[in-house]
């Protein structure tokens, strides 16, 4: 049996569609799998669109982790799962920050769409994908989004732009 925490991984942009059990069905594609969820909303029972995912041996999880995942048509990102006790002192510990090519995006306006966040973020680098998140229920825009970029370095030029920046004449997040 090994460390529990060495053979986690956390699954994260999976659609409202994917279940504990789907996750697992695919993740044990991969090798044996000691446990599956997906994070559920306390207040609404809906899902929160990421879930972990403990496998048998730490080596199974370094495959998942280098290897891109589609899952309900929605490509998914696997990263180690941090602990909740060890993810604020990450910094302090001196090891480097965490390097992606994903970024979430607050505070769209209703009016924007894909095409237009794409065009904004183009500016930094290419950008692989962007998705305006809508209610499954009435169809509205959720007001936040994804980018999705080619290369991490696109990323540092966002942020190096500072995390408050304008679309469609109105402030958002990154």
């Amino acid at each position: 049996m090994t460390d529990k925490q060495s053979a986690k991984v956390f699954v994260g942009g999976l659609s409202w569609e994917t279940t504990g059990e789907k996750l697992r069905a695919y993740m044990e594609n991969f090798g044996s799998v000691r446990e599956a969820f997906v994070s559920y909303n306390r207040n609404n029972g809906r899902p929160r669109g990421f879930g972990f995912v403990v496998f048998e041996s730490p080596e199974v999880a370094d495959k998942v982790v280098a290897t891109k995942h589609m899952i309900d048509r929605r490509e998914v990102e696997a990263k180690r799962a941090v602990p909740k006790e060890d993810a604020p002192e990450e910094k302090q510990q001196g090891s480097a920050p965490q390097r992606t090519k994903k970024i979430f995006v607050g505070g769209l306006a209703p009016t924007v769409d894909e095409a237009q966040l794409r065009q904004h973020f183009s500016d930094f680098g290419t950008v692989e994908d962007a998705v305006v998140m809508y209610d499954h229920e009435n169809k509205r825009p959720r007001g936040f989004g994804f980018v999705t970029f080619a290369e991490e370095e696109a990323v540092e030029r966002v942020f190096s732009h500072g995390a408050v920046q304008t679309i469609a004449d109105k402030p958002i997040e990154v």
